[in-house]
């Protein structure tokens, strides 16, 4: 029995690296599981909201756009008035868009008025200087005369 009781070994054949089986993919969610009514209210919300602030955003290009059509206004109304303060000229006589056209027509209205003014003879002048004197009216008279161009009976 002392014989036998020695183990022998037996060759171990190389076994074949065992196959695993592939770990299961995670299926996304199913229909069932997706809770539809919810989702769609969700997106319902959001439409109404995003409705909701495109009006807002229309009122508020709106008014926009107005303030600055009436600030483009006040400062073309500006602009016409320094110019015609510079010129000594009434605004409403000035029309243009730039202020180079402003200028421009302001020059034209400046040597307009000065061409049109009555030229001051120097008998007015004289008056203003001379003492007075016996016939003081006979030289307002004459003055009168030559400002007006013309008789004053």
């Amino acid at each position: 029995m002392a014989e036998h009781d020695q183990t022998q070994t037996v060759p171990v054949e190389q076994a074949e690296p065992e196959q695993t089986a592939p770990e299961p993919i995670e299926q996304p969610a199913t229909i069932d599981s997706t809770d539809w009514k919810s989702q769609s209210r969700k997106w319902e919300r959001r439409a109404k909201d995003n409705e909701n602030a495109a009006k807002r955003l229309g009122e508020l290009e709106k008014a926009n756009a107005e303030l600055t059509d009436k600030l483009g206004v006040a400062q073309h109304s500006q602009l016409i008035s320094s110019v015609a303060a510079k010129y000594g000229i009434d605004p409403d006589l000035l029309h243009g868009d730039t202020e180079e056209d402003l200028e421009a027509r302001a020059k034209k209205i400046q040597s307009l008025i000065k061409a049109a003014a009555p030229k001051v003879h120097a008998d007015i002048d004289d008056v203003a200087k001379t003492p007075p004197s016996s016939e003081p009216v006979g030289k307002a008279v004459a003055a009168a005369r030559s400002y007006f161009g013309g008789d004053t009976k």
